[in-house]
């Protein structure tokens, strides 16, 4: 939601002009129009890349029921694995 709404503005920032140029940006757009789908999903499981993957969907244009569909397919697998891994291997890792 954030991406859709301030994403493209934010390319008038110096800062982010830097990093995300408008070259950029029509890559990234065209990538997501070919990918989105996956990308979603799999950003899903990749911590550090979830929130700027999700940023750029929404900057790129990825239409929210999409979205929605893709990433709650990944959370219905990343969240009962995550419990269960816990539940599983919990009291090992506070050894550590």
């Amino acid at each position: 939601m954030l991406g859709s709404r301030w994403g493209t503005g934010l390319l008038r920032y110096r800062l982010f002009k830097r990093i995300l140029n408008k070259e950029h940006l029509d890559r990234t757009t065209e990538f997501f129009r070919r990918h989105g789908s996956k990308t979603i999903f799999i950003a899903r499981f990749l911590a550090g890349i979830r929130a700027p993957a999700f940023f750029l969907a929404g900057a790129t244009g990825v239409k929210y029921s999409t979205f929605f569909c893709w990433d709650f397919l990944g959370a219905l697998i990343s969240c009962p694995v995550s419990i269960w891994l816990a539940y599983t291997y919990g009291d090992e890792a506070r050894q550590y």
